[in-house]
């Protein structure tokens, strides 16, 4: 499977939220307001948790499908059409190119989307 390569990005900051209908959100916050000691407040909603997610060189900070991103180490980050995004090994990506045995392995260790 043919790729392309971006580039690995900004980390990005979110919290996540139970609002009173018992369902949950996701909101992107700011590097500072992460950092700070106050603890982020929603109307009618209790923070479950703030988290930090690789950021991609995209418009959007995410991967789309086909697309992967080589971090220092030599892993990698991919997104596949019906995926998650997932890290998989070096040997799975060459010139761009997803073996098919990458294919198989992002497949079994991906949720499916």
């Amino acid at each position: 499977m043919e790729l392309t390569k971006v580039n690995i990005g900004e980390d990005r900051y979110f919290n996540k939220f139970e609002l009173s209908d018992k369902t949950n959100i996701s909101e992107a916050t700011t590097k500072e307001d992460f950092d700070s000691p106050d603890e982020p407040i929603k109307e009618d909603a209790t923070l479950i948790q703030s988290s930090i997610k690789i950021g991609f060189d995209t418009s959007t900070g995410e991967l789309r499908d086909g697309e992967y991103a080589t971090q220092e180490n030599g892993f990698h980050w991919i997104k596949i059409s019906g995926y998650a995004v997932t890290k998989i090994n070096p040997e799975f990506i060459k010139d761009s190119i997803l073996s098919p045995e990458g294919e198989v392995d992002v497949k079994e260790r991906s949720e499916a989307e």
